[in-house]
């Protein structure tokens, strides 16, 4: 990370902090950590809020936020392990270009990128969660 230069300012966030303190220690002034789920509407708005402060605008936002902890058969996956799955890589994409949106359409212009995976469209056992979370992330995109 040392050799990295940035000439704008950049946002990190993740769920846990302690790789993003150290990121912001070596970039100091140059980053700004956030820590939060995306799977959280509430700490979405507030991320965006608070990057918005620091930077006076947004001009790009990247979803990439994405778990499959489960390599399970569909009979085995429990409704909370279904919807955890859901709420980070469909939710939360849709919670963040809701509120990256705003602001871009506010300012006129901006980029939001989705991240997907092949599984969206391809099937593949024990993953079924996951590929239909891409599934929604493409459709939604």
């Amino acid at each position: 990370m040392a050799d990295m230069r940035l000439d704008d300012k950049t946002v990190w966030t993740a769920r846990t902090t302690a790789d993003l303190e150290e990121l912001e220690s070596e970039l100091a002034g140059k980053v700004l950590v956030l820590p939060g789920s995306v799977a959280d509407s509430t700490a979405v708005r507030t991320m965006v809020e608070r990057i918005t402060e620091w930077t006076g605008r947004l001009d790009a936002a990247v979803n990439c936020a994405g778990i499959s902890p489960h390599f399970t058969r569909s009979e085995g996956v429990t409704d909370e392990d279904w919807q955890h799955v859901l709420d980070i890589n469909l939710q939360g994409t849709f919670y963040c270009c809701r509120e990256a949106g705003k602001i871009m359409l506010e300012q006129g212009s901006g980029s939001i990128v989705n991240v997907s995976s092949v599984h969206a469209s391809t099937g593949f056992e024990r993953i079924a969660a996951y590929a239909a979370s891409k599934g929604g992330v493409e459709a939604l995109t």
